[in-house]
Protein backbone atom coordinates (compact mmCIF):
# COMPACT_ATOMS: atom_id res chain seq x y z
CA UNK A 1 0.00 0.00 0.00
CA UNK A 2 0.75 3.80 -0.71
CA UNK A 3 0.42 6.51 1.94
CA UNK A 4 0.16 10.04 1.19
CA UNK A 5 -0.43 12.06 4.28
CA UNK A 6 -0.72 15.84 5.15
CA UNK A 7 -1.87 17.77 8.06
CA UNK A 8 -2.63 21.15 9.08
CA UNK A 9 -3.41 23.23 12.58
CA UNK A 10 -4.87 26.79 13.73
CA UNK A 11 -4.65 28.42 17.23
CA UNK A 12 -8.41 30.09 15.78
CA UNK A 13 -9.89 32.53 17.78
CA UNK A 14 -8.27 30.70 20.95
CA UNK A 15 -4.87 32.41 22.63
CA UNK A 16 -3.23 28.54 22.82
CA UNK A 17 -3.00 25.76 20.61
CA UNK A 18 -3.91 22.94 22.78
CA UNK A 19 -3.99 20.59 19.70
CA UNK A 20 -0.81 17.76 19.43
CA UNK A 21 -0.69 15.53 16.73
CA UNK A 22 1.58 12.95 14.72
CA UNK A 23 1.96 10.82 11.88
CA UNK A 24 4.42 8.45 10.58
CA UNK A 25 4.66 4.91 9.23
CA UNK A 26 6.86 1.97 10.65
CA UNK A 27 7.02 -1.73 9.61
CA UNK A 28 4.07 -1.14 6.55
CA UNK A 29 2.10 0.29 9.18
CA UNK A 30 0.25 4.13 8.91
CA UNK A 31 0.05 5.53 12.29
CA UNK A 32 -2.21 8.84 12.80
CA UNK A 33 -2.90 10.65 16.11
CA UNK A 34 -4.47 13.39 17.89
CA UNK A 35 -4.95 14.80 21.34
CA UNK A 36 -6.81 18.12 21.95
CA UNK A 37 -6.25 19.55 25.59
CA UNK A 38 -8.91 20.77 27.60
CA UNK A 39 -9.41 22.00 31.17
CA UNK A 40 -7.92 25.48 30.76
CA UNK A 41 -4.07 26.22 31.32
CA UNK A 42 -2.19 23.56 31.13
CA UNK A 43 -4.27 21.41 28.99
CA UNK A 44 -1.50 21.80 25.78
CA UNK A 45 0.65 19.88 28.78
CA UNK A 46 -0.98 17.21 28.80
CA UNK A 47 -1.69 16.99 25.10
CA UNK A 48 1.55 17.66 24.35
CA UNK A 49 2.71 14.54 26.80
CA UNK A 50 0.17 12.02 25.68
CA UNK A 51 0.70 12.20 22.57
CA UNK A 52 4.75 11.88 23.30
CA UNK A 53 4.12 9.12 25.27
CA UNK A 54 1.86 7.10 23.18
CA UNK A 55 3.71 7.61 19.98
CA UNK A 56 6.78 5.78 22.04
CA UNK A 57 4.11 3.46 22.94
CA UNK A 58 3.41 2.64 19.68
CA UNK A 59 7.09 2.67 18.09
CA UNK A 60 8.56 0.47 20.73
CA UNK A 61 5.41 -2.06 20.41
CA UNK A 62 5.74 -2.32 16.44
CA UNK A 63 9.88 -2.34 16.43
CA UNK A 64 9.60 -5.46 18.64
CA UNK A 65 6.51 -7.21 15.99
CA UNK A 66 8.45 -10.34 14.50
CA UNK A 67 5.06 -10.52 12.52
CA UNK A 68 2.11 -8.13 11.71
CA UNK A 69 -1.22 -8.88 12.43
CA UNK A 70 -4.80 -7.55 13.15
CA UNK A 71 -4.73 -8.93 16.29
CA UNK A 72 -1.68 -7.86 17.50
CA UNK A 73 -1.91 -3.93 16.35
CA UNK A 74 -5.80 -4.40 18.32
CA UNK A 75 -3.71 -5.24 21.41
CA UNK A 76 -0.69 -2.59 20.72
CA UNK A 77 -3.01 0.10 20.28
CA UNK A 78 -5.00 -1.02 23.54
CA UNK A 79 -1.65 -1.62 25.86
CA UNK A 80 -0.02 2.31 24.31
CA UNK A 81 -3.02 4.21 25.47
CA UNK A 82 -3.33 1.87 28.79
CA UNK A 83 0.08 2.81 29.47
CA UNK A 84 -0.30 6.59 28.31
CA UNK A 85 -3.07 6.83 30.54
CA UNK A 86 -0.85 5.75 33.40
CA UNK A 87 2.05 7.72 32.38
CA UNK A 88 -0.81 10.59 32.72
CA UNK A 89 -1.80 9.87 36.26
CA UNK A 90 1.64 10.22 37.24
CA UNK A 91 2.36 13.64 35.76
CA UNK A 92 -0.75 15.11 37.30
CA UNK A 93 0.28 13.64 40.50
CA UNK A 94 3.89 15.03 40.31
CA UNK A 95 2.40 18.55 39.09
CA UNK A 96 -0.54 19.52 41.22
CA UNK A 97 -1.28 22.32 39.02
CA UNK A 98 -2.56 20.36 36.03
CA UNK A 99 -5.26 18.20 38.19
CA UNK A 100 -8.05 19.97 36.44
CA UNK A 101 -6.67 19.28 32.57
CA UNK A 102 -6.95 16.60 30.56
CA UNK A 103 -6.93 15.55 27.28
CA UNK A 104 -9.13 13.70 24.54
CA UNK A 105 -6.99 10.98 22.17
CA UNK A 106 -7.62 9.53 18.85
CA UNK A 107 -5.24 6.76 17.07
CA UNK A 108 -5.82 5.44 13.84
CA UNK A 109 -3.54 2.16 12.47
CA UNK A 110 -3.93 1.95 8.85
CA UNK A 111 -2.16 -1.91 7.67
CA UNK A 112 -2.91 -2.91 4.25
CA UNK A 113 -6.54 -2.25 3.81
CA UNK A 114 -7.70 -2.29 7.48
CA UNK A 115 -8.10 1.40 9.40
CA UNK A 116 -8.55 0.28 13.10
CA UNK A 117 -9.68 2.78 15.30
CA UNK A 118 -9.04 3.67 18.96
CA UNK A 119 -10.33 6.87 20.51
CA UNK A 120 -11.33 8.43 23.96
CA UNK A 121 -13.68 11.49 23.72
CA UNK A 122 -15.38 13.39 21.18
CA UNK A 123 -11.94 14.12 18.09
CA UNK A 124 -13.48 13.27 15.16
CA UNK A 125 -12.47 10.34 12.71
CA UNK A 126 -13.91 10.36 9.02
CA UNK A 127 -13.37 7.94 6.77
CA UNK A 128 -13.74 8.67 2.62
CA UNK A 129 -14.73 5.36 0.87
CA UNK A 130 -15.63 5.12 -2.01
CA UNK A 131 -17.44 8.45 -2.77
CA UNK A 132 -19.43 8.11 0.45
CA UNK A 133 -18.36 9.70 4.26
CA UNK A 134 -18.60 7.97 7.61
CA UNK A 135 -17.45 8.18 11.11
CA UNK A 136 -14.90 5.98 12.52
CA UNK A 137 -15.04 7.37 16.06
CA UNK A 138 -18.96 7.06 16.74
CA UNK A 139 -20.69 7.30 19.06
CA UNK A 140 -17.95 10.21 20.83
CA UNK A 141 -17.81 9.97 24.24
CA UNK A 142 -20.09 12.87 24.99
CA UNK A 143 -22.78 12.99 27.49
CA UNK A 144 -25.36 13.59 24.98
CA UNK A 145 -24.20 10.66 23.68
CA UNK A 146 -24.79 8.62 26.55
CA UNK A 147 -28.47 9.63 27.31
CA UNK A 148 -29.16 9.12 22.87
CA UNK A 149 -27.55 5.81 24.09
CA UNK A 150 -29.88 5.56 26.96
CA UNK A 151 -33.15 6.59 25.20
CA UNK A 152 -33.39 10.15 25.27
CA UNK A 153 -34.70 12.33 21.99
CA UNK A 154 -32.03 13.20 20.52
CA UNK A 155 -33.49 16.33 18.79
CA UNK A 156 -34.42 17.56 22.14
CA UNK A 157 -30.53 16.92 23.61
CA UNK A 158 -28.96 18.28 20.80
CA UNK A 159 -30.46 21.72 21.54
CA UNK A 160 -28.89 21.52 24.73
CA UNK A 161 -25.11 22.56 23.59
CA UNK A 162 -23.60 22.22 26.97
CA UNK A 163 -24.36 18.35 27.07
CA UNK A 164 -22.32 17.63 23.39
CA UNK A 165 -19.45 19.75 25.16
CA UNK A 166 -19.05 17.47 28.51
CA UNK A 167 -16.94 14.49 27.71
CA UNK A 168 -17.61 11.34 29.58
CA UNK A 169 -14.37 9.61 29.05
CA UNK A 170 -11.04 11.72 28.83
CA UNK A 171 -6.94 10.77 29.04
CA UNK A 172 -6.59 12.22 32.67
CA UNK A 173 -9.53 11.47 34.26
CA UNK A 174 -11.61 8.39 36.05
CA UNK A 175 -12.59 6.75 33.05
CA UNK A 176 -9.67 7.10 30.09
CA UNK A 177 -11.22 3.35 28.33
CA UNK A 178 -10.82 3.50 24.50
CA UNK A 179 -13.35 2.40 22.19
CA UNK A 180 -12.48 0.20 19.55
CA UNK A 181 -13.72 0.20 15.71
CA UNK A 182 -11.62 -2.17 12.93
CA UNK A 183 -13.28 -1.27 9.68
CA UNK A 184 -11.72 -3.09 6.31
CA UNK A 185 -12.05 -0.51 2.98
CA UNK A 186 -11.01 -1.29 -0.51
CA UNK A 187 -8.57 1.24 -1.77
CA UNK A 188 -7.85 4.02 -2.62
CA UNK A 189 -9.69 5.48 0.59
CA UNK A 190 -9.26 8.42 2.03
CA UNK A 191 -8.93 8.63 6.42
CA UNK A 192 -8.76 11.93 8.46
CA UNK A 193 -8.78 12.88 12.36
CA UNK A 194 -9.60 16.07 13.81
CA UNK A 195 -10.38 17.82 16.56
CA UNK A 196 -13.60 18.95 17.62
CA UNK A 197 -12.75 22.51 15.68
CA UNK A 198 -14.63 20.85 12.66
CA UNK A 199 -18.35 20.18 14.22
CA UNK A 200 -19.76 23.15 13.04
CA UNK A 201 -18.90 21.96 9.59
CA UNK A 202 -22.13 19.66 7.97
CA UNK A 203 -21.60 16.76 7.00
CA UNK A 204 -22.38 16.82 3.60
CA UNK A 205 -19.80 19.61 3.17
CA UNK A 206 -17.01 17.85 4.26
CA UNK A 207 -18.03 15.25 1.97
CA UNK A 208 -17.86 17.55 -1.04
CA UNK A 209 -14.34 18.98 0.30
CA UNK A 210 -12.93 14.98 0.38
CA UNK A 211 -14.46 14.85 -3.42
CA UNK A 212 -13.10 17.46 -5.05
CA UNK A 213 -10.00 17.48 -3.26
CA UNK A 214 -7.73 15.28 -4.92
CA UNK A 215 -3.77 16.58 -3.46
CA UNK A 216 -4.28 15.13 0.20
CA UNK A 217 -1.30 17.64 0.88
CA UNK A 218 -4.43 20.46 0.03
CA UNK A 219 -6.78 18.64 2.43
CA UNK A 220 -6.19 19.00 6.02
CA UNK A 221 -6.29 23.10 4.79
CA UNK A 222 -9.39 23.11 3.19
CA UNK A 223 -11.15 21.73 6.05
CA UNK A 224 -9.74 24.01 8.40
CA UNK A 225 -10.67 27.31 5.95
CA UNK A 226 -14.02 25.39 6.16
CA UNK A 227 -14.59 25.35 9.64
CA UNK A 228 -13.39 28.90 10.07
CA UNK A 229 -15.84 29.71 7.45
CA UNK A 230 -18.69 27.99 9.81
CA UNK A 231 -17.49 30.23 12.49
CA UNK A 232 -15.68 27.84 14.52
CA UNK A 233 -13.64 29.79 17.62
CA UNK A 234 -11.60 26.30 18.91
CA UNK A 235 -8.05 25.77 17.70
CA UNK A 236 -8.38 23.43 14.52
CA UNK A 237 -5.89 20.04 13.68
CA UNK A 238 -6.36 18.08 10.72
CA UNK A 239 -3.86 14.98 9.67
CA UNK A 240 -5.16 13.21 6.92
CA UNK A 241 -4.35 10.02 4.63
CA UNK A 242 -5.19 8.80 1.60
CA UNK A 243 -4.43 4.79 1.00
CA UNK A 244 -3.57 4.12 -2.70
CA UNK A 245 -2.52 0.40 -4.46
CA UNK A 246 0.70 0.70 -5.85
CA UNK A 247 0.50 -0.40 -9.54
CA UNK A 248 1.21 -4.28 -10.49
CA UNK A 249 4.39 -2.62 -12.93
CA UNK A 250 5.69 -0.58 -9.92
CA UNK A 251 5.34 -3.96 -7.44
CA UNK A 252 6.53 -6.36 -9.78
CA UNK A 253 9.95 -3.57 -10.34
CA UNK A 254 9.90 -3.86 -6.44
CA UNK A 255 9.71 -7.34 -6.15
CA UNK A 256 12.73 -7.91 -8.67
CA UNK A 257 14.94 -5.40 -7.27
CA UNK A 258 14.39 -6.93 -3.73
CA UNK A 259 15.14 -10.42 -5.14
CA UNK A 260 18.71 -8.90 -6.82
CA UNK A 261 19.59 -7.67 -3.69
CA UNK A 262 18.85 -10.60 -1.60
CA UNK A 263 21.12 -12.68 -4.12
CA UNK A 264 23.89 -9.48 -3.71
CA UNK A 265 23.45 -9.89 -0.07
CA UNK A 266 22.34 -6.67 0.78
CA UNK A 267 19.10 -7.34 2.60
Amino acid sequence: MKYLSASATTTGLRQVNQDRSSEFTINGVKIMLLCDGNGGKGGEVIADCAARFLSGEIVYGLSRMEKVTLRKLIQLGRNAIKHTTEDIDNLKFLCQNLNSCGTTLTLVLIYKATVITFWVGDSPCLLYCPSQLSSLACPSHTLAEMLISQGEDREKIEKQTSLASTLTRCIGFKDATPSVNVKVCKPPFSVAIASDGIDCIPKEKIGDIFAKTHLTECLPDKIIISALEHGSSDNITVVATKVKEYPRSKMRRKLILHKKRRRLGYV
